[in-house]
């Protein structure tokens, strides 16, 4: 019998110290600092992608962890059934005029002066029409991005890095967080995780003693370990992460405080990490959270105040030569109840508002607005834009892959664009 990765057998000299699937994870999961999911048989090794050309894409994803209250985010101003439907939680006088009677909420001020110059797209209706309102399965479905009923085992940007020749290249897609989502999880794509604030483990290395230090560590993994195949697999982990964290410790200057917020540094550290051209097209950033049961003006405005701050430090770190090839794609796993609840909260609900931005981005409103005098049997809005609809179309129109290749199928996409990556809009 010849050990492979699916089944490791021990022998001879690794008797007893053969490590399992399991114990692998484990083991990858503790080594901390800068993490590198690396898929394909052991996983292989992740080398530094090369940098990016002038028309090449770059993808921000923000997850809005918690379910968006996209009627409170999105406002119908001049709609009387808002307002009656949520007397203590309207923020139709406060909102900041957008077109169409719609309006954006007071605290997304940056946001607004996108709208105004014309690089802010709001998809209304944005959502999925199975009716589950469970955080978990709800946030597999997006990140999946693929119909129900279908394998969820990767998901959509990391099937789009498997397309890639270089998808293998550990910075072309990065997440700014502690773990890996499913979203960017691939059969044979290489993703990075850094920390959005402190230094990754391997990246200060101003003593003698820290180089040697690192320097072994990444050493031990260049060779067969003696502990079998997932020995080798967990070594070669740590090398790359040892190798990563030397790449990108220029991010993480010694005494560098942060941002304030929990979105802002991620958005403040994605800027720099373009900046530097290490060849990075997708970078992921996640916080909340928006699920507002209870006392919704106070805690929803506290986040979309982070979003808002985010974005626009976002925007203000970025080298300008980078921001025609950059779109930042906002989403959350479902909206909130129409009606508000007796906790001045509103609960889990149907569609909501998806954000793409950028300036390349053909600004307005996109979708049906969903009615609220029509509502599905639980009283939410009906979803009007599939979210797939979204994916395809930035997939199709900005990333240039084939869509039905990524998402399972062909759906209709939106015309989101009004140029290409690294073409200029006068």
């Amino acid at each position: 019998m010849t050990a492979d990765a699916s089944h490791p057998v021990r022998t001879g000299a690794t008797e007893g110290l053969s490590l399992s699937r399991r114990r692998f994870l484990q083991a990858a999961l503790a080594t901390g600092g800068t993490a590198t999911l690396l898929n394909g048989p052991l996983g292989g090794i992740a080398r530094a992608a090369e940098p990016l050309g002038p028309a090449d894409p770059i993808l921000v994803l923000v997850q809005l962890v918690g379910g968006n209250d996209g009627l409170n985010t999105v406002i119908p101003m001049t709609d009387a059934a808002y307002r009656a439907v949520r007397p203590q939680i309207n923020l139709a006088p406060a909102a900041l005029p957008l077109a169409r009677g719609l309006g954006l909420h007071p605290a997304l001020t940056g946001l607004k002066a996108q709208w105004d110059q014309g690089r802010l797209a709001i998809v209304q209706g944005a959502g999925k029409t199975d009716g589950d309102l469970s955080h978990f399965s709800s946030t597999a479905t997006w990140m999946a991005g693929t119909s129900s009923g279908t394998d969820r085992s990767t998901g959509w940007i990391g099937r789009y890095l498997d397309t890639l020749a270089d998808g293998s290249d550990g910075l072309r897609g990065v997440v700014l967080g502690s773990s890996i989502p499913l979203q960017v999880v691939g059969t044979r794509a290489a993703v990075t995780a850094l920390p959005a604030s402190g230094q990754p483990f391997g990246a200060n290395r101003a003593q003698e003693w820290e180089r040697r230090m690192f320097w072994s560590i990444a050493a031990y993994g260049a060779a067969p370990t003696g502990l079998g195949p997932w020995g080798d697999a967990l070594a070669a982990n740590d090398t790359a992460a040892i190798n990563r964290a030397s790449t990108v410790a220029p991010l993480f200057p010694s005494g560098a405080t942060p941002p304030s917020g929990v979105l802002t540094p991620q958005l403040d550290l994605a800027a720099r990490l373009i900046n530097l051209n290490l060849g990075v097209k997708v970078v992921s950033a996640s916080f909340g959270s928006f699920d507002t049961h209870d006392d919704q003006l106070n805690a929803h405005a506290g986040v979309l105040t982070d979003l808002d701050r985010a974005i626009s430090r976002f925007f203000t770190t970025l080298d300008p030569v980078w921001a025609d090839q950059v779109v930042i794609v906002t989403y959350s796993e479902f909206g909130r109840r129409v009606e508000q609840n007796s906790s001045r909260g509103t609960d889990h609900g149907g569609a909501s508002t998806m954000f793409v931005l950028g300036p390349n981005v053909k600004g307005g409103l996109y979708g049906t607005r969903p009615s609220l005098t029509d509502l599905d049997t639980r009283g939410d809005l009906k979803t009007t834009v599939d979210f797939r609809r979204v994916y395809a179309s930035v997939l199709a129109r900005w990333l240039g892959a084939d869509p039905a290749a990524v998402l399972g199928k062909a759906y209709t996409e939106l015309d989101l664009f009004r140029a290409g990556p690294g073409q200029t809009v006068l």
